[in-house]
C-alpha cells in the first residue's frame, strides 16, 4: 500500500519509540539539539512536538509547477534535507500556528537518524515492525544515501499496517512489552 500521508502518523509512532529507548528526551525537546545548525535561530525554538502536530512555522505546503519553488525543492530536490534545514522559509514563531507541511514531516527523519546514529527505514524496520511481527516494506529515498520522505510514500503491506493499529490501540504494548512509553498514546491522539 502507498501510504501518502499515512507516513505522517509512522513519524509519530518512531519518535514514540526513540523516546522509550532513550535517544530523545521528550516531545519538548528542541529540535536544534538534532540539528545544531538551528542554535541560535528562531528555529531553535522548535520542539518535536511541533513537527508531529504540523506546529514548526514552517511554510505551509502548497503545490507550484516551477521546480525552483520552495514546495517543489522541499519534495522533489535530490538534496532535500539539507534544502529544508538550510532554506525553506520559517514563516511563523514555532508553535503558534497549524500548517499542514510535508517539509515539516521530512525533518523527523532527519531527527530520527542523528537521535539513534541509525537510518530511518532501519530504525522503523528493527525497532519497531519486527517487535510487533509487522511485514517490512519500503521507504522512499530519493537517491542514495538521501533522507527518507517520511512525510509520505512508506510502501508497507496491509498488515503492517494493521499491527501498528492494534500497537496504538494496546497503548504501545505488544505482547506485554511496552514499546512506546506509557501514556504517549495520548499525547499523540492531541
Amino acid at each position: 500500500i502507498v501510504s501518502k500521508s499515512l507516513a505522517k502518523p509512522l513519524t509519530a509512532i518512531a519518535v514514540g519509540r526513540a523516546i522509550a529507548l532513550g535517544k530523545i528526551k521528550s516531545l519538548d525537546q528542541s529540535v536544534a539539539d538534532f540539528i545544531p545548525e538551528w542554535r541560535g535561530t528562531p528555529r531553535a525554538e522548535m520542539k518535536i512536538r511541533h513537527l508531529l502536530d504540523m506546529r514548526s512555522g514552517l511554510l505551509a505546503q502548497g503545490f507550484s509547477r516551477d521546480p525552483a519553488n520552495h514546495w517543489s525543492r522541499a519534495y522533489l530536490s535530490a538534496d532535500h534535507d539539507r534544502y529544508i534545514v538550510e532554506t525553506y522559509p520559517l514563516t511563523d514563531a514555532p508553535g503558534s500556528i497549524y500548517e499542514y507541511s510535508n517539509a515539516t514531516s521530512e525533518l523527523v527523519a532527519l531527527v530520527i537518524e542523528r537521535a539513534t546514529g541509525r537510518r530511518y527505514a532501519e530504525f522503523l524496520g528493527t525497532e519497531l515492525l519486527q517487535p510487533i511481527g509487522a511485514p517490512g516494506g519500503e521507504v522512499w529515498v530519493n537517491r542514495p544515501g538521501g533522507l527518507a520522505h517520511a512525510g509520505c510514500c512508506a510502501l508497507l503491506p496491509a498488515r503492517a499496517w494493521l499491527h501498528m493499529a492494534q500497537l496504538i490501540l494496546q497503548d504501545g504494548r505488544w505482547n506485554g512489552r511496552q514499546l512506546l512509553p506509557r501514556g504517549y498514546v495520548a499525547e499523540m491522539k492531541t
